[in-house]
């Protein structure tokens, strides 16, 4: 599986490993913005993080509800 490096807002900024969503996660997304927004998200693989974003745009992120812990 693919992965990334790049700094997570919600770890304190700290760089971490990314990797791509699972279909669980995207048809979570999708149900928040369009399925094709939420194709091509990456999920922080930090400990305990919800984060996800799109691959290099920090900006259009956000977390995911507890259940994806």
């Amino acid at each position: 599986m693919a992965t990334a490096f790049r700094h997570c807002p919600t770890c304190g900024g700290k760089p971490q490993d990314f990797r791509p969503v699972n279909q669980a996660e995207e048809d979570y997304l999708a149900t928040v913005m369009t399925r094709t927004e939420a194709q091509g998200h990456w999920r922080c693989q930090g400990e305990d993080c919800l984060w996800v974003q799109p691959h290099l745009n920090q900006g259009k992120g956000r977390e995911l509800p507890p259940s994806f812990l």
